[in-house]
């Protein structure tokens, strides 16, 4: 009898355990000022979602993560299931060759993916999200995890317009290096400096000259004092087609 109870409370156990991870999980959701309501929503939410290899409990988890970074449930419907698979693949990552530390930095890198999207408004449809995410995992990987996310993240916020305006492929993939070798706060940092100097016409006289000595300023761009120096950029014409020409030209 001793023998049988025993091997009864050991399967029961893991059950148990479950049921109390995810009690915690649907608390800490309505801490964050949800209500009753919205938690019901998350738990049917929660249910309804079939993700491979992700248990009701992993999947509230991330529900509660994803609108703790969005503040907004329709949002965090919209991306969760694709966090879910992100998760997933970090699993299947681990136990096919890459380190658990590898797949667990992936993991906890979900927030500043999330939030790279938001910011740069690619989080408005299912689609537009999952292909921010790609691209996210991708830099990652061509960076040799030497760039993360929350690097491109710090950049966005220090970089303010210039960074937001960027396309896809030069986010992504065009300052990988500048990341690794400056970090991502003072990257933003400088790329926004350029940007309110060139395009903000707010460039110093000494600067407006070199421009102009490389071809990269037209002359009817500017405007000048009596002894032929530049005082004012009165505007910008296409300075910023010509820079990538100069770069392509001089190495």
């Amino acid at each position: 009898m001793v023998a049988t109870g025993t091997a009864t409370a050991m399967a029961v156990k893991p059950t148990l355990n479950e049921a109390a991870i995810y009690q915690k999980k649907a608390i800490s959701f309505k801490a964050l000022g949800g209500g009753e309501a919205m938690l019901a929503d998350a738990e049917n939410f929660a249910k309804g979602m079939h993700i491979f290899g992700n248990s009701t409990t992993e999947n509230l988890k991330v529900i509660k993560e994803a609108y703790s970074v969005l503040r907004d449930y329709h949002e965090t419907e919209l991306v969760s299931p694709t966090l879910l698979n992100l998760q997933f693949a970090t699993k299947f990552m681990s136990s096919h060759g890459v380190s658990e530390s590898a797949a667990q930095t992936l993991r906890d890198q979900s927030p500043s993916v999330l939030k790279i999207a938001e910011l740069r408004n690619e989080i408005n449809t299912p689609a537009q999200f999952k292909r921010s995410v790609d691209m996210t995992a991708k830099s990652m990987t061509a960076s040799g995890g030497m760039v993360l996310p929350e690097d491109y993240l710090a950049m966005l916020k220090t970089g303010g317009t210039a960074v937001k305006q960027m396309n896809t492929d030069a986010f992504y993939f065009s300052l990988s290096h500048l990341i690794q070798q400056l970090g991502g706060d003072r990257t933003g940092t400088s790329l926004n400096s350029a940007y309110q100097n060139l395009v903000k016409s707010k460039t110093p006289q000494g600067a407006m000259e070199n421009l102009i000595g490389l071809g990269l300023l037209k002359k009817e761009s500017v405007k000048y004092v009596k002894t032929g120096h530049v005082t004012k950029m009165t505007r910008v014409s296409h300075w910023h087609i010509k820079f990538q020409k100069w770069l392509k030209s001089n190495g």
